[in-house]
C-alpha cells in the first residue's frame, strides 16, 4: 500500500503561491497576518490510500472582517482554480482531482490578543499520487 499524499502541505503551497500569503499547519508564535492556517479535520482515503478525500479547514485571519471576508473568499478560488492540477513540494507530491465546497465561509473572531477577525471555511479536495 502507498503512503497518503500530504494534502495539507501540497493545497498549502498551491494557496501560498497563488495569494503570496503566509499559510501554516498551526498559529505561529511571532504571527504575520494576513494568514491562512489549514488542518486535516476528516475525509477517508477512497482506493487504498492513492487516492484521498480528505475534508480541510482553511482558518483565514486578518486586521478586520473585510479582509478576513477577502482572503477567505480568494483561498476558496485558488483551491478551486487548482482542480486539475500537479503539485509538487520536495518528496512530496499529487494531482489535485476534484474541490468541493464543505462550510463556510463563516465569520468567527479569534480571542487572540490583540483579537483578530477570522472567517474559516472548509473544502472537499481529493487528491492522489
Amino acid at each position: 500500500m502507498s503512503e497518503l499524499p500530504y494534502a495539507e502541505k501540497l493545497v498549502g503551497q498551491v494557496v501560498r503561491e497563488a495569494l503570496d500569503v503566509k499559510v501554516h499547519s498551526s498559529i505561529p508564535a511571532v504571527p504575520v497576518y494576513p494568514l491562512v492556517i489549514i488542518k486535516r479535520f476528516g475525509g477517508v482515503p477512497a482506493v487504498r490510500a492513492r487516492l484521498d478525500s480528505p475534508e480541510l479547514q482553511f482558518d483565514c485571519y486578518a486586521d478586520t472582517k473585510t479582509e478576513a471576508f477577502r482572503l477567505a473568499s480568494s483561498v476558496r478560488k485558488a483551491v478551486h482554480e487548482a482542480e486539475g492540477t500537479y503539485v509538487e513540494q520536495g518528496e512530496d507530491h499529487c494531482w489535485i482531482t476534484s474541490v468541493a465546497d464543505s462550510g463556510g465561509p463563516q465569520h468567527v473572531p479569534d480571542g487572540a490578543n490583540p483579537p483578530k477577525d477570522r472567517y474559516i471555511l472548509s473544502l472537499r479536495v481529493d487528491v492522489h499520487q
